[in-house]
């Protein structure tokens, strides 16, 4: 005789988030909808559709491997000869403090053939249709490049740059001749914003909150950058900045980007560096710190993080680089530890913070022959003016892209190594 069968209760029900008590161990980003709404240009009696637009915007915006497609409507298609349509790119950079300016192409396509009279009397349909593939690359001097982001920037510095990367569909309009009416051929552009999505290829920390943590578990989540605060004493010690952000260094325009920092030196040095602070702050006996640390704090602004946004471009063997602040970081102290140090040992006091890409950036880092937009994290610790220590710097170059690790769209972003 067989023993019962009694079925296994069912499965848990799916669900696309983490539940009470879960947590997400992996996660596939998905892809985007694609826009659904159209782009229309109109000139006297001609129109031209784009498709696969967002709704209410000023000019049209393709991606990484985008199709550009549409239909020409004309109201009076018996006087259309020809149909031609293509794709232009460009880079364009000067130097208006010399007059120097350099340019090339960076799309140029064929110029394909919409439609043509036969020459047997068909006329021109209400509706032409077209079709074009933007390449993710172009050659120049025989070596192949991504093609760059849409971007135009005139900075205001002694360098006096002017940086543009543009892009425009071109329609073409042939017209037929008679002997009664010559009329005018017509071209119509329409400029387009060419915004190549792009990913890092991990996230930023598995947990940025607790540093102290992170870096006990996983020490190679963080990038350490160390630099020095010389004293202008011989009798003084140096004070060691470190500054910690996450190892990958690629992050989203958007991302929040936690950082740490830690001052070390001795005691002596670090009243010396902050001369307005009480000596009870850092007291030579032992006693706890936290008290005092809350309630004394610095009148300036010693410790700033700022995102840089360097252009370097180079026109005739010259190279001119402008540096422009796009955030910076909101810095918040953490009390010291429990226990004091004795005069002769180290003291270490630390901070927490974020950054961000800033509301006016549109494009990440990004180079192309002659041109390179790259972005830079400078710390920056300046002593106060009667301070006996000299400022010191830390400065961390890491790589902006359009995409956040987890919310990107993988069918329409690369990854960035």
């Amino acid at each position: 005789m067989l023993p019962g069968y009694t079925p296994s209760s069912p499965p848990p029900r799916y669900m696309s988030t983490a539940g009470h008590g879960e947590k997400s161990l992996a996660h596939t980003p998905g892809e985007r909808p694609a826009p659904t709404s159209t782009f229309t240009r109109h000139e006297g009696r001609t129109s031209i559709i784009l498709d696969s637009q967002e709704d209410n915007i000023e000019r049209p915006s393709y991606g990484r491997h985008a199709v550009v497609s549409g239909v020409i409507y004309f109201e009076n298609p018996s006087i259309v000869a020809e149909v031609v349509v293509k794709l232009e790119g460009k880079v364009e950079v000067s130097l208006l403090s010399t007059g120097d300016s350099t340019s090339y192409k960076t799309l140029n396509t064929h110029c394909r053939l919409t439609w043509q009279t036969s020459g047997n009397g068909t006329t021109c349909p209400n509706l032409v249709p077209f079709r074009l593939h933007l390449p993710p690359t172009f050659e120049y001097e025989q070596e192949s490049h991504r093609m760059p982001p849409s971007y135009e920037i005139l900075s205001p510095g002694s360098s006096g740059q002017f940086v543009r990367c543009r892009y425009q569909l071109v329609v073409a309009i042939t017209k037929r001749r008679s002997a009664v009416s010559l009329m005018r051929d017509k071209i119509m552009t329409i400029p387009f914003n060419y915004y190549p999505r792009m990913r890092p290829e991990m996230p930023i920390v598995s947990d940025g909150h607790d540093f102290f943590a992170s870096i006990k578990m996983n020490p190679g989540e963080w990038h350490q950058a160390t630099s020095q605060s010389q004293p202008s004493s011989g009798h003084l010690s140096p004070i060691t900045v470190d500054f910690f952000i996450p190892a990958t260094r690629i992050f989203a325009i958007t991302d929040i980007i936690p950082f740490h920092i830690q001052l070390s030196g001795d005691i002596s040095s670090m009243r010396a560096f902050f001369p307005e602070l009480p000596p009870e702050v850092y007291p030579p006996t032992l006693q706890p710190l936290k008290a005092s640390w809350k309630r004394k704090k610095p009148r300036w602004k010693f410790l700033r993080l700022l995102l840089v946004r360097q252009v370097s471009a180079q026109i005739h063997g010259q190279t001119s680089e402008d540096n422009a602040q796009t955030s910076e970081g909101t810095i918040l102290p953490l009390p010291p530890d429990i226990f004091a140090v004795s005069e002769n040992q180290e003291l270490q006091l630390h901070w927490k913070g974020e950054i961000t890409g800033g509301p006016n950036l549109a494009v990440g880092s990004f180079s192309v022959p002659n041109l390179s937009v790259r972005d830079v994290l400078v710390l920056a610790l300046t002593p106060a003016s009667k301070s006996l220590f000299l400022e010191a710097k830390c400065i961390v170059p890491i790589r902006l892209v359009t995409d956040t690790w987890s919310g990107a769209d993988t069918s329409q972003s690369q990854t960035a190594a």
